[in-house]
């Protein structure tokens, strides 16, 4: 029988409307609609204002048996609309790609293969499961991109070889969003690039980019060293889109790349943790000499939404537990309804691109939890709203 506990969130007091809260203000800049949200959350007419999670199961890749079966760490996990979970294994000195495990923790089984045979995948870039359940990974040096159901039948597979791009992800309306890694030979800047292509990965349109200056080679000047944040989720029909340029904002696309909205709020800037400057230190420790602490971090670290289509944002300010932070959470239509202490796990330098991220499906909270002894479990909630 799976132990139930009940996990209950500090929440920060609500106020209401009125003459202590303004409420936010909606602007229209060039036929798009923004969202421009004050410090503090918003009661809203009509609008659940507290939640609180069940800790249902733990994955803990300290158990023997789950060692046992070759899962000792992960790249990154996922789970399908029925509740199983994926972790997505990139040790090198390791042949089986997905580890697959039931909604009760049960081990499955494990598919995928590292090779260069037929069907197999040399270096692999995992991108979520799809609505449809299907688990796509890319191949970094084949630019081959793979799909595979849940039984871990390959079901096709597609030569991209176009542009550059490096991280390939499906959309229901048979659109790609690609993300490129891009220097430009004439300035030696380095961009993130996201844009939208069919599905003969032809280049619809470019959705965003974020400039970060000079690769440290180039630069003359010391650079700051902050973190690469290019942020983008898909959900529920929309794609969410985020960089540390541009502030606290957040854009909202459709499928077919049309600009439908823009999330802003204002915040107060978190200062810049030890372990932060330490992990700067071990990425960049040959320029450390060519590199400037900056005095404050950006305004989020990564988004997430839940199946409600609610946004839920990692701010950098400390929560109430140990490894946890602040997030504030967004509605549907991108008001600012509650600040909120919950766990979480992420890269401090490139938290756009890996797949530990928390993620919310059916109702539940999957969340990495990193152990005293080093190794990580799996948490998953039940999320409910009250």
């Amino acid at each position: 029988m799976k132990a139930v506990i009940i996990v209950m969130l500090l929440v920060t007091p609500m106020v209401a409307c009125g003459s202590k809260q303004r409420a936010p203000n909606v602007v229209m800049e060039n036929g798009i609609e923004v969202i421009l949200n004050h410090l503090e959350p918003y009661k809203l007419n009509g609008e659940r204002s507290s939640f609180y999670l069940e800790e249902e199961l733990k994955i803990d890749m300290e158990n023997e048996a789950i060692a046992g079966a070759g899962l000792t760490d992960m790249n990154g996990f996922d789970a399908d609309s029925e509740g199983n979970v994926y972790f997505f294994q990139d040790r090198e000195s390791e042949k089986s790609l997905i580890y697959k495990f039931d909604h009760n923790g049960k081990f499955v089984m494990v598919f995928g293969r590292r090779g260069q045979g037929p069907g197999e995948i040399e270096v692999p870039v995992y991108q979520h499961i799809s609505k449809r359940d299907e688990i796509p990974i890319q191949d970094f040096n084949t630019h081959i991109l793979h799909f595979y159901d849940g039984k871990g039948a390959l079901l096709r597979g597609f030569h991209i070889g176009k542009d550059n791009i490096i991280s390939l992800t499906p959309l229901d309306n048979g659109n790609y969003i690609g993300l490129r890694d891009y220097v430009d030979p004439s300035t030696r800047h380095r961009y993130d690039i996201l844009s939208l292509y069919d599905a003969k990965f032809d280049k619809i349109s470019e959705l965003d980019r974020c400039d970060y200056g000079q690769i440290m080679m180039a630069s003359l000047e010391k650079k700051a060293g902050s973190p690469r944040v290019f942020i983008y989720e898909i959900a529920n029909g929309m794609i969410y889109l985020g960089h540390e340029n541009r502030g606290y904002e957040i854009l909202v696309f459709s499928m077919d790349g049309k600009l439908l909205r823009k999330i802003r709020k204002e915040y107060r800037p978190a200062g810049v943790p030890d372990e932060f400057k330490e992990n700067l230190l071990v990425n960049f420790g040959r320029y450390k000499d060519r590199l400037s602490i900056p005095d404050t971090m950006p305004p989020f670290h990564y988004f997430f939404l839940d199946d409600e289509q609610r946004l839920y944002v990692k701010t950098y300010e400390r929560g109430q537990a140990q490894n946890e932070y602040l997030h504030d959470v967004f509605n549907s239509a991108g008001y600012f309804i509650k600040r909120i202490s919950l766990p979480s796990y992420g890269n401090w330098m490139y938290p756009g691109r890996e797949l530990n991220r928390p993620k919310i499906k059916n109702h539940h909270l999957y969340c990495i939890r990193e152990k005293t002894s080093g190794y990580k479990e799996l948490v998953i909630y039940r999320l409910i709203w009250k």
